[in-house]
């Protein structure tokens, strides 16, 4: 996975995690494992690979109002089918 992360270093990305958190903010890095390195509001954060579902770029980052109307997706601990992932993203773009 972390070859395909490459084209999206220091990109703005957003990734919805294992617990159906939706976390935006530009991808600063990534190991061979796939943990992610994501700067939020001057914040570093690693993002353990094992819990992020779904990865993706995004032209900007969502301002803290449209934040706020972002639904809370249902836990998806198991991996999704093409299908389930479709439907998330359908809902984040909407």
């Amino acid at each position: 996975m972390s070859a395909l992360l490459k084209e999206y270093l220091n990109g703005n990305v957003m990734l919805v995690n294992v617990d159906g958190e939706t976390l935006y903010g530009e991808m600063k890095g990534f190991d061979h494992s796939g943990n992610i390195i994501l700067l939020k509001d001057k914040t570093l954060s690693v993002i353990r690979s094992s819990e992020v579902v779904l990865c993706g770029l995004v032209d900007k980052i969502p301002d803290q109002k449209q934040l706020e109307k972002v639904e809370m997706l249902p836990a998806c601990k198991n991996k999704l089918g093409l299908k389930e992932e479709t439907e998330i993203w359908s809902k984040r773009w909407g």
